[in-house]
């Protein structure tokens, strides 16, 4: 999965945490107090004091290595695949920014970010990168990562390029 470069912590310099920081900062904006959020390959975890922003919060982190998770940590974490993990609780709004260009098979990412109740927010890379990037396993061409989620359940409700990222964002909602 995400290599030493790939991931942003805390650490990370200011300059190059900015772009994740915006997406953290506009899922909260998705967030009510008490929501139950999944975040998957959430890293150290930093983003779920962006998307609580002072809101309770029930924040439920899952990576594939949670080395970088300060402990102690009101937050709970799940060390998994995401490749063939599925979460065996509810949860209003799934979160998964820059990960899903890391797997080989998205089958069960896509499974699981469906069970949401309200909210998806994915981001992803819109240029190639497979080759350049040692952990990227699938590139996607602009406006090609809502085709997964959309259905009769999903629908896109927003989506934000960021070119600064090179990445694009969009926001599903669970149909009425």
């Amino acid at each position: 999965m995400a290599g030493p470069g790939e991931r942003i912590t805390a650490e990370t310099p200011e300059g190059d945490r900015r772009g994740h920081e915006f997406r953290y900062r506009l899922a909260a904006g998705f967030c009510r107090s008490g929501d139950k959020i999944l975040d998957a390959a959430c890293g150290g975890g930093y983003g779920a004091a962006l998307l609580a922003a002072g809101r309770p919060l029930q924040y439920n982190g899952v990576d594939r290595d949670l080395a970088d998770v300060p402990q102690p940590t009101q937050w709970a974490f799940w060390n998994a695949d995401l490749e063939n993990w599925e979460p065996d609780f509810d949860f209003d709004l799934f979160i998964g920014f820059e990960t899903i260009e890391h797997l080989e098979d998205c089958s069960a990412y896509v499974r699981a970010a469906k069970r949401a109740r309200r909210w998806i927010i994915l981001s992803c890379p819109v240029v190639p990168t497979v080759g350049q990037n040692p952990y990227h396993r699938r590139d996607f061409e602009p406006g090609e990562l809502p085709g997964l989620f959309v259905d009769d359940d999903w629908e896109l409700y927003q989506s934000l390029s960021q070119p600064s990222e090179l990445s694009e964002i969009y926001v599903l909602r669970r149909r009425a």
